[in-house]
């Protein structure tokens, strides 16, 4: 992967989504997981093993402002909930979104949420 690869590829359009949907739910605040060392990496000219997801933590204050954040990226650039996974959508493109919420959120550094598959992380570290 290059870094023209990433910046004019499906991921731009990932970033972009992500991006605008924090602006409208009013989420000022998120981290690029490996995506962040696959870029420098692809900067670098350095050959590097690349992810096949894109980690975005965000700092919320309740399940309804994450909530409010999945909400927007389905509804308004067609990102899907997947039942294996609360944390995990897929952007158009089939790219996995992880999308990890820290913050008041937590009890004993964990979220939990009800529902099936994956309903709760351990985020100790993200603070």
């Amino acid at each position: 992967m290059s870094l023209n690869e990433i910046r004019e590829g499906a991921l731009k359009e990932v970033f972009s989504a992500i991006e605008q949907a924090f602006k409208a739910t009013g989420t000022d605040f998120y981290i690029i997981g490996a995506v962040a060392r696959d870029v420098w990496y692809a900067k670098g000219n350095k050959s590097f093993r690349r992810t096949r997801d894109v980690d975005f933590a965000v700092l919320v204050g309740s399940q309804e402002e994450y909530m409010a954040v999945r909400r927007y990226l389905k509804e308004h650039h067609n990102l899907q909930d997947i039942k294996q996974n609360a944390f995990v959508m897929f952007a158009p493109g089939n790219i996995q979104v992880d999308i990890l919420p820290f913050g008041e959120i937590e009890i004993n550094d964990a979220i939990d949420f009800k529902g099936q598959g994956l309903t709760s992380i351990n985020v100790n570290g993200f603070s």
